[in-house]
């Protein structure tokens, strides 16, 4: 079977920086306006989808944050995971 690349999906669009460390998982918020980005260096980072630009760096996390969702019961907040099943809720 021959593989092709999806027309839309092999495109770069934009680039985002701002990680010391590898992104360990990306989300975006329900209303689309913002990307979330967890990452091995301990920070959650908030982006805006349409700029790239950064607008809110989450700190103090004791390890690698493994995931991150925006908080589906009011979208003002994010939940990020960590290893050993702890959750942290955020809330802007």
């Amino acid at each position: 079977m021959e593989q092709r690349a999806h027309p839309i999906m092999s495109q770069c669009i934009k680039t985002i920086s701002g990680h010391k460390k590898a992104i360990t998982h990306i989300a975006m918020s329900k209303d689309g306006e913002h990307l979330l980005t967890s990452s091995a260096d301990r920070t959650i980072h908030v982006w805006l989808r349409s700029t790239g630009e950064k607008v809110n760096t989450l700190t103090g996390h004791g390890a690698s944050v493994r995931c991150v969702t925006p908080h589906v019961s009011d979208g003002k907040g994010c939940k990020e995971g960590k290893g050993g099943g702890n959750q942290v809720l955020y809330v802007r």
